[in-house]
C-alpha cells in the first residue's frame, strides 16, 4: 500500500514538473519579427500551452480536479492589489513623469493568459500532487518557493537582476496566498487575486508611469502586506474555531 502511494506520487509529482518546464520553455522561445506583434506572439504560445494542460487533464483521469467554493470572508483581501495605485494617487510628487495607457489592452491580456497558465500548472497539478506526501502548510511552501524560482529565468528575456530578484520575493509571497486560495478550493478567488495583483500592480501601474521605489513605496506594501495577513490569519482562526464548535 504504502509503495502504491509512493507511486503515485512520483508519477503526480514528475507530471507536474512536466507541466511547469512546458510552460517555461513554451513562453521562452524568443521572437525575432516585428515587434509591434509580439504580444499576439506571446499571448499565441500562452494559449497553446493552455490547450496542451487542458487536453493532459482530459484525457488523465487521476489528475486533481478541483471543486468550487467561495469564501465571501476572504474578498476583503483583494484591497492588497491596490497598494501601488494607493501610492501613485497619495503621492504624486513621486510619480514618474512618462506613462502610456494606449497599449494596456495587450498587456492585460498577456496577463490574463499567463494566470491562467500559472495558477492551473503550479496551484492546480503541483499542489495537489504535493499534498499526497507533505501536510498543507509545507505543500502550500514547496510550491510557493517552485514558483518564484522559475522566475529567474526572466534573466534570459532580458530583465535585469535585481528587478529578477525583487519578482522571486513576491511572486512567492503571491504564491502563498493562491496556495491557501486552492487548498479551501477557491478558484474564482485565486485566480481573480493573482490577475488583478499583476494587472493593477504592474500592468496599470508602469502604464500610468508608475512612482520611485524610495521608502514610502516599501513602507505602504509592507502596510498593505501586514493588514492582508493579519485579516486572512483572523478568518482563518475563526473558520477553524467553528468548524471545531460544529464538530463537538
Amino acid at each position: 500500500m504504502a509503495d502504491t502511494k509512493e507511486r503515485t506520487f512520483t508519477y503526480r509529482f514528475l507530471g507536474s514538473l512536466i507541466l511547469i518546464l512546458l510552460y517555461i520553455g513554451v513562453v521562452s522561445i524568443p521572437w525575432y519579427g516585428d515587434a509591434a506583434y509580439k504580444w499576439i506572439y506571446d499571448a499565441s504560445l500562452r494559449v497553446a500551452v493552455l490547450i496542451a494542460v487542458i487536453l493532459i487533464q482530459f484525457f488523465d483521469k487521476s489528475l486533481y480536479k478541483p471543486s468550487v467554493k467561495i469564501h465571501p470572508y476572504l474578498w476583503p483581501t483583494l484591497l492588497l492589489c491596490f497598494s501601488n495605485l494607493f501610492i501613485y494617487l497619495v503621492f504624486p510628487a513621486d510619480r514618474y513623469q512618462s506613462g502610456n495607457m494606449s497599449l494596456l489592452y495587450q498587456s492585460g491580456l498577456i496577463t490574463l493568459l499567463t494566470v491562467l497558465c500559472e495558477e492551473t500548472v503550479f496551484r492546480y497539478s503541483l499542489l495537489p500532487s504535493l499534498r499526497m506526501k507533505f501536510n498543507k502548510h509545507l505543500s502550500i511552501l514547496i510550491s510557493a518557493g517552485i514558483f518564484a524560482i522559475c522566475h529567474i529565468f526572466n534573466l534570459f528575456s532580458g530583465m535585469d537582476i535585481g528587478t529578477t530578484f525583487a519578482q522571486i520575493g513576491y511572486t512567492f509571497f503571491i504564491g502563498l496566498i493562491c496556495g491557501y486560495f486552492a487548498t479551501i478550493d477557491d478558484l474564482p478567488l485565486a485566480l481573480l487575486f493573482h490577475f488583478l495583483f499583476n494587472f493593477l500592480e504592474t500592468d496599470v501601474y508602469l502604464a500610468l508611469g508608475g512612482s520611485e521605489w524610495n521608502y514610502k513605496f516599501f513602507l505602504v506594501n509592507i502596510a498593505f502586506g501586514v493588514v492582508f495577513v493579519g485579516y486572512a490569519a483572523f478568518w482563518h482562526i475563526k473558520e477553524s474555531i467553528d468548524e471545531k464548535n460544529l464538530e463537538s
